[in-house]
């Protein structure tokens, strides 16, 4: 049977059929992606975003840890060294904090594997600067002359074991940061081709719906009209005899 030969009912059900179809089908598709770019916005401001502010105070405070290493060489007396070694606590217990925060999130296995890496060389940095500052505090600062070779326990600690092991954790630190970073940019990106997606989707729906309607409104209003003129063009035709 011809679409143009149904009677004017099974048009109107077919059309308000069709419509209906396609309204719940886009919806669903925009809900499915709303919960895409939800899952996305979740995860930006519960791990990603908090990942690269945790890796970045974790690089802050060793940094501020290394600053005041460095202040125990132009140390000269024990109340300088006493004074520096009295504000490292602080400076660990910012550090641990952003550490445990770190901790908190979930990881995949590269970022496990990078996290592993990171505890050996923290415990291998910490062990170095616990000499450092040993070092310091048995000095004998009362001897102003030092060997210009050879140089004092302090300097070759500091540029020695305790250098590389800095070096390292700091490489590693960079590399949990970057990891961090490099992740919030895809789940960024991932949200925007989210809402590009279901903005394509709702606009050819929406264009889409617009198109039948209009087509079952020119259909039903054939359909009305034409048996309307066939039945004046009849009565004309009697009334002329």
């Amino acid at each position: 049977m011809k679409l143009a030969d149904m009677r004017l009912g099974v048009k109107l059900g077919l059309g308000f059929f069709l419509m209906v179809l396609l309204t719940v089908g886009v919806g669903g598709l925009a809900l499915w992606q709303l919960q895409n770019i939800n899952a996305t916005a979740r995860y930006l401001g519960g791990h990603a975003l908090q990942s690269v502010s945790d890796t970045g105070d974790m690089r802050v405070q060793w940094n501020r840890l290394r600053r005041l290493d460095a202040g125990l060489l132009s140390a000269t007396s024990q109340e300088e060294v006493t004074g520096l070694a009295s504000r490292m606590p602080a400076v660990m217990e910012l550090l641990e904090t952003a550490e445990r925060s770190f901790e908190a999130l979930e990881h995949d296995e590269e970022e496990r594997a990078l996290m592993g890496q990171y505890r050996a060389e923290r415990e291998t940095y910490v062990n170095s600067h616990q000499a450092l500052l040993q070092a310091a505090k048995d000095k004998d600062y009362s001897v102003l002359e030092q060997d210009a070779l050879l140089g004092d326990a302090v300097t070759n600690l500091y540029n020695g074991a305790s250098e590389a092991a800095f070096v390292a954790l700091a490489e590693t630190v960079g590399r949990l940061n970057q990891m961090s970073q490099q992740r919030a940019r895809s789940a960024q990106q991932a949200a925007g081709a989210a809402y590009d997606t279901a903005r394509v989707w709702l606009v050819a729906g929406v264009a889409l719906s617009a198109l039948i309607a209009a087509f079952f409104g020119a259909l039903v209003t054939r359909s009305v009209v034409r048996p309307a003129r066939e039945a004046v063009d009849a009565a004309n035709h009697i009334a002329q005899g």
